[in-house]
């Protein structure tokens, strides 16, 4: 099944793509991840080739097999699920694979009328194979759980109920694993309620198997915690977040950070310097988000010092301020520098720098900025094909159509315009100015003394009678009489 060939429509390019990173190398994680995370949503008789694929190149992957079954088990495909349950549960030892598989028994048997059987055989089951684990808590805590609810009538079936949660309870008391103590205090409950002279007797045995679990948990916890004590590990800390601020993106440099600031809590000498700390997350090589002076103010100094004495050349580089630094700039990589807009709602793969998009060019920005935004129309919406019929049917003349000349304008208007010649001297900024003609003068002066003449008699004509409707001259007139 690893060879063959995958044949599934995933209607994107992006995904058919990371189809064919596959096919070139089956270990490549990212392309298993984006089309694992699209298979999920799709039917699990369309995808089942995918993880079919994905369970073969990864065997011993718990987690692929639980994504794996959880499809089957939305499908109500339980034949299917029992037959992969067999296939990986004894391969697999996966805590949370477990889990799924007392879920999946806690479904399918809830109606049998030997449910209770059923379910505590699972229990038992799962517990032979994975109790050892030191993350098995939930698994112990979920069976006692199960059986404190079970319900006992009569006396008899009340023992046998006591009986087998206090055996529960001593196997999980002396198995290694996280929040024994939780359990033990649980344990020690249990008996008190049942009878203290007991729970003493059942403290002092199993007291010393608890203390001895208790101590190899702390000890495995020791090892999977780390093996540099906090002091130690700045550098190394510090070292990793200056890899990541060179070659990495701003989302894995926050996240080194922080778990760098988990480390630096548990020292004295960074008490209260969390905001000096915060310098190294925006910082390149020797260049900082603040000047010398701030950097001193916020304590940076004594963090690199105290921090970094082989590697941070703070000290004796930007806050001293040397000469043969500071003619040192360092300068990004313009080659690698791509186009880049930040955009709130960002669709991850839209960009290869996650939290933005590709900007528009400038002309189609323009145009953007003066339309409006695409969801402010909600509809009826314009049928294109119809309009470009509409335009297509559209017969323009050839030439434009000559004007009419009735505008409702007075000719004489026109006739006086012309009469007058205006001529425009360059030489004093667009100034207008009349040559010395004597018959253009002549011109002007006659057509000046006939347009006063024309308002002269207007006027007269005007004051001589009065219009019918003026009942305001009209008494003027009859008072002068």
């Amino acid at each position: 099944m690893a060879d063959e060939k995958l044949e599934i429509d995933w209607g994107n390019d992006k995904l058919f793509k990371a189809q064919k990173q596959i096919e070139e190398n089956q270990y490549d994680l990212e392309a298993w991840s984006l089309l694992v995370r699209e298979a999920q949503g799709k039917w699990i008789d369309d995808v089942r080739p995918l993880f079919e694929k994905l369970v073969s190149t990864f065997p011993s992957t718990g987690r692929y097999w639980k994504i794996y079954i959880e499809q089957e088990m939305k499908a109500r495909h339980f034949e299917k699920v029992e037959k992969l349950f067999q296939r990986c549960l004894m391969k697999v030892l996966n805590i949370d694979l477990w889990k799924l598989y007392l879920a999946y028994v806690k479904e399918t048997k809830s109606i049998l009328p030997s449910y209770k059987e059923k379910m505590a055989q699972a229990y038992d089951f799962a517990l032979d194979k994975i109790g050892m684990d030191i993350q098995s808590y939930a698994i112990w805590n979920d069976y006692v759980n199960f059986l404190k609810a079970v319900e006992a009538v009569g006396s008899y079936a009340e023992n046998q109920k006591i009986s087998a949660v206090r055996k529960v309870y001593q196997r999980g008391v002396v198995n290694p694993m996280v929040n024994i103590e939780q359990f033990w205090k649980d344990y020690m409950s249990f008996e008190q309620n049942i009878n203290p002279i007991i729970a003493e007797k059942m403290a002092m045995e199993r007291s010393r198997d608890y203390m001895n679990a208790r101590r190899v948990t702390k000890e495995f916890e020791a090892v999977t915690r780390g093996s540099l004590e906090p002091e130690k590990s700045v550098e190394i800390w510090n070292r990793f977040l200056e890899f990541e601020s060179n070659i990495g993106d701003l989302a894995s440099i926050v996240k080194v950070e922080k778990r760098r600031s988990a480390v630096l809590e548990q020292i004295k000498e960074f008490e209260g310097k969390e905001t000096a700390q915060l310098v190294d997350r925006y910082k390149f090589q020797y260049l900082y988000p603040c000047s010398a002076a701030e950097l001193k103010s916020i304590g940076y100094n004594e963090v690199a010092k105290t921090s970094v004495k082989s590697f941070h050349p703070l000290s004796s580089g930007v806050l001293l301020e040397t000469e043969e630094e500071t003619n040192h700039i360092p300068r990004p990589d313009f080659s690698q520098m791509i186009p880049f807009k930040p955009k709130a709602q960002a669709v991850p793969g839209d960009h290869p720098v996650p939290g933005g998009i590709f900007p528009h060019p400038p002309a189609v920005a323009q145009l953007c900025t003066l339309l409006p935004p695409p969801d402010c129309f909600h509809g009826p919406f314009v049928s294109v094909d119809s309009i470009m019929d509409i335009f297509n049917k559209i017969q323009l003349p050839d030439t434009p159509p000559l004007p009419s000349g009735d505008n409702d304008n007075d000719v004489k208007l026109f006739d006086l315009a012309k009469s007058i010649h205006w001529i425009v001297d360059d030489s004093q900024d667009g100034s207008i100015s009349v040559p010395p003609n004597l018959n253009t003068q002549k011109r002007r002066r006659r057509a000046l003394n006939d347009r006063s003449m024309m308002d002269d008699s207007e006027d007269d004509d005007l004051a001589g009678a009065p219009p019918v409707n003026d009942i305001y001259r009209a008494r003027q007139q009859k008072r002068v009489k």
